[in-house]
């Protein structure tokens, strides 16, 4: 056959094996895509559920706590209560959405570069 086509019978080993690693690869992209999709999905569904936690704590503290504010009466408790709202809402803040995670130390690192080689090609360093 490689007699027909004019090729040697290494040129058409090569062009086998890839033909053979070609769907291999499409199939590693596609999995990859999912699970980015699905990692999205769930990174959606935590921010949804932490709107939706703050309002309730929200709606709670202030229908329920600040209508039985009394003149001052119970200052204490509703300052503690209040704190308590706060601290849950920064404890899942935090939990959703990572602040010092391994995402925002790489954009922070290619910021730098970006900086240093903006600097770089300027001629002025710092």
């Amino acid at each position: 056959m490689a007699a027909v086509f004019e090729i040697s019978t290494d040129e058409l080993e090569k062009a086998i094996e890839q033909a053979k690693h070609l769907p291999l690869q499409e199939d590693a992209n596609a999995a990859k895509a999912e699970a980015q999709q699905k990692k999205a999905v769930e990174k959606v569904k935590s921010i949804k559920y932490f709107y939706a936690f703050s309002a309730f704590l929200l709606a709670v503290f202030v229908l329920f706590m600040l209508l039985n504010y009394n003149g001052g009466e119970n200052a204490g408790p509703l300052i503690v209560v209040f704190l308590s709202f706060v601290g849950l809402i920064a404890a899942l803040a935090v939990a959703v959405f990572k602040p010092f995670g391994k995402e925002w130390e790489k954009a922070k690192v290619s910021k730098v570069l970006e900086q240093q080689s903006d600097k770089q090609g300027s001629g002025t360093e710092y």
